[in-house]
């Protein structure tokens, strides 16, 4: 299984992305992503942030495949801001499509807990 920083890397590439752009549709400061991206960090966080950056990175890795608003196109970076945030809801795109997102993020093996119950 690829490495966060190694899923992050190819949805720049793939998704025609900045770094700022992914921290925008992440939710999360430009340097900590940025952390992740150029040095392999780690995120450190709660369990239940960890898995919504999980999440909402296999729904911009899933938009991404389809095509779905991605890669974005050659636009203005004052346009781009807005460009992400049209294209980052949780409810873009059909019924049928969101229904398979979730469906496939539900049926994801869960991880085993790690340290105190």
């Amino acid at each position: 299984m690829p490495t966060l920083q190694r899923r992050l890397q190819a949805v720049l590439k793939d998704g025609n992305l900045t770094i700022a752009d992914l921290a925008r549709w992440l939710d999360k400061p430009d340097p900590t992503v940025r952390g992740w991206i150029n040095r392999g960090l780690k995120p450190c966080c709660p369990a239940r942030d960890l898995e919504e950056i999980l999440d909402a990175l296999e729904r911009l890795e899933w938009k991404i495949r389809k095509k779905d608003g991605f890669p974005v196109p050659r636009m203005s970076w004052g346009k781009r801001k807005s460009y992400i945030a049209d294209h980052s809801g949780p409810h873009q795109g059909c019924c049928e499509v969101e229904t398979e997102m979730i469906h496939s993020i539900a049926l994801r093996p869960k991880q085993p807990r790690r340290g105190p119950v």
